[in-house]
């Protein structure tokens, strides 16, 4: 068997527990990048899905987490573009009626206007 070089076997003989935690630090930094890595690609990978409409958002927020123009949404309720900054829950309350049936009626025309979302790459 061959001779470790001199410098790596002198740090081995007068460093062993320094040597033994390098070590180990250097297989903890390799497995923890490998799991970076997995998990990285089966975000990447997933299709963006926008989150469920909910009272406290604004038609603003809505449309650009659904892909589509303000105005657009605005239109569809009956909303004035100047109200883009009020939450739907305001914005209900402003029509008189419950912030269910807006956000039932949002979801109506999104589920018509929305553009198709694209596939993850590799299927």
């Amino acid at each position: 068997m061959a001779k470790p070089p001199a410098a790596l076997h002198r740090l081995w003989v007068h460093h062993k527990p320094t040597m033994i935690m390098m070590v180990a630090a250097i297989a903890a930094a390799v497995f923890f990048g490998v799991q970076v890595n997995d998990r990285g690609r089966d975000w990447r990978d997933r299709p963006a899905e926008a989150a469920p409409i909910e009272p406290w958002m604004t038609v603003r927020f809505v449309a650009r987490s659904y892909l589509v123009r303000p105005a657009l949404i605005s239109d569809a309720i009956g909303a004035e573009k100047i109200r883009w900054k009020l939450s739907l829950e305001e914005l209900a309350a402003l029509q008189g009626r419950p912030v269910e049936d807006l956000i039932a009626d949002i979801e109506a025309f999104l589920a018509e206007h929305r553009p198709p979302r694209r596939e993850p790459r590799g299927q």
